[in-house]
């Protein structure tokens, strides 16, 4: 239907039928205690006449809601089961390898649901689900207006719609794998305490997708007391999947035997290397004398995921990589290998140097031709569209170090990307106070929210000038984020310079 006839109101039998849903409505909340969705009904039960797009959108939120509940509780019934098995897999090892003689207890379901229901990053399975479907819900609301207002095909719509859909995928699958990690370390950490081991040692997987984190933590050795996933036990990050085992006597016991590796070349695990060889040996070892021969991974894409947008006054086509998600290119770009594992470690160092760790709602990356990025600028955030983007340039070291250096001043390609990344920041904050949405006051806002420190910094004597001829341009021209985002990003970096 088109907008017109969506916000026409329901009446007669339309309205019965939708005051029935209500009751659907309340045992769904009941059943699962979404506030998202209570809330979305006191909103509308306080409206007289309800709208036939009003319906679209509860029903939507109805199976969110539904889909959810399933999510919910097939993991709540699969964790457990998986706790159990590293549990009893753990003493067995312990038994056999050490030799010692351990006491199997059976595992009672109380013990059970307390791992379970314990968070190792601030929330629980259960919390993030929840969120991950509020945020599904919004891009779906926002999707869907949007694209009446165009008046957008059907195919297109689906199309749309599908892409934002495979994000709740991404995040849905990035949770199951994390709280899986952390179940599988915390059933091993209990084994290895009920066998009457008062150590353990960290054990990162030995191949070049390994995070720096956990290539830091690899073969250091904790007690058992000080266990914390998150700080000194797996899992230190989303998607982590780096194990622990037992220690009798600590920094005392030297590893025996082999541990396994994966291949450099093909990333199979086809390699075994002394059990006490530590990540930074096997790198050395293994990779640091191959890196003049290092092979890319493939630029490899998903037809199935395009968008298609203006840019300015120029036409912009992207398609998602795979592998990289969330990367999209454009078809103006020939996207080597090499450039793409450039352009990606200086996202990763951009965001390592804010303190982000895979947060969810991360913008997608879009590497665009300098024609489709316009006016010369290297990288831009749009907070509407939750994209950054980026020019292809970013990818050849010659040329973007050619490029970057007709900026002076205290510019560089890092703190380019960080003073992006800090517009995503600000947009996230905002979003979060004004019901997860941008409006058309949100620059505005933003700059009037940051004349305040940028007055004080001045009346303190601070050196504006310092940052930059960008800074001073932006505080000529009253834009206030701009010079507080520049500020921002020197103090973040000012001690790598």
């Amino acid at each position: 239907m088109d907008m017109a006839a969506a916000q026409r109101m329901l009446q007669g039998d339309e309205f019965r039928v939708w005051r029935m849903d209500i009751a659907e409505y309340v045992q769904q909340i009941a059943t699962t205690g979404d506030k998202e969705l209570l809330r979305e009904l006191n909103v509308l039960a306080m409206r007289s006449r309800i709208t036939r797009l009003d319906k679209l959108k509860g029903d939507t939120l109805v199976e969110l809601s539904k889909l959810t509940k399933k999510a919910e509780d097939a993991i709540g019934r699969f964790l457990p089961s998986a706790y159990k098995d590293f549990y009893y897999r753990g003493l067995y090892e312990i038994g056999k390898r050490a030799g010692i003689g351990v006491t199997v207890n059976r595992l009672d379901k109380e013990k059970l649901e307390a791992v379970t229901r314990t968070p190792w990053s601030g929330k629980n399975y259960s919390d993030r689900i929840w969120h991950n479907n509020a945020e599904l819900g919004r891009t779906i609301e926002q999707t869907m207006l949007t694209a009446m207002h165009r008046g957008s095909s059907l195919n297109d719509l689906s199309r749309y719609v599908a892409g934002r859909m495979n994000v709740g995928i991404h995040n849905a699958q990035r949770l199951v794998q994390t709280e899986l990690n952390y179940v599988q370390n915390r059933a091993a950490l209990d084994s290895i305490k009920d066998a009457g081991m008062r150590y353990y040692r960290f054990i990162a997987t030995l191949d070049n997708r390994t995070s720096q984190i956990c290539r830091e933590h690899d073969g250091m050795v904790f007690a058992v007391d000080d266990a914390d996933a998150g700080y000194n036990m797996p899992p230190l990050h989303p998607r982590c999947r780096s194990t622990i085992s037992g220690s009798l006597r600590g920094l005392k016991d030297r590893p025996k035997g082999t541990r396994i590796a994966r291949d450099p070349e093909t990333g199979k695990t086809t390699q075994y290397v002394p059990a006490g060889m530590k990540y930074e040996d096997w790198y050395q070892t293994y990779i640091g004398s191959k890196e003049a021969v290092q092979h890319y991974r493939a630029v490899k894409y998903d037809k199935s995921d395009t968008t298609k947008f203006k840019r300015g006054n120029v036409a912009v086509n992207v398609t998602r990589v795979e592998a990289y998600n969330p990367i999209y290119v454009s078809d103006r770009v020939n996207l080597k290998p090499r450039q793409l594992h450039e352009i990606n470690l200086l996202v990763t160092e951009a965001q390592k140097a804010l303190g982000i760790i895979e947060e969810l709602g991360l913008p997608a990356i879009y590497i665009l031709s300098t024609e489709e990025m316009q006016d010369g600028v290297l990288a831009s955030y749009n907070g509407t569209r939750n994209v950054l983007s980026l020019d292809a340039v970013l990818g050849v070291r010659e040329r973007r170090d050619a490029v970057q250096s007709s900026f002076g001043d205290n510019s560089d390609l890092l703190s380019t990307l960080v003073h992006e990344y800090i517009h995503w920041q600000d947009a996230e904050n905002y979003r979060k106070k004004h019901g997860g949405k941008l409006d058309t006051y949100y620059i505005d806002r933003l700059r009037a929210k940051f004349k305040k420190p940028v007055v004080e910094l001045i009346l303190s004597g601070y050196n504006i000038s310092g940052l930059g001829s960008y800074a001073v341009d932006s505080l000529a021209d009253g834009k206030f984020d701009e010079v507080y985002t520049e500020y921002r990003t020197y103090e973040t970096l000012k001690n790598r310079r």
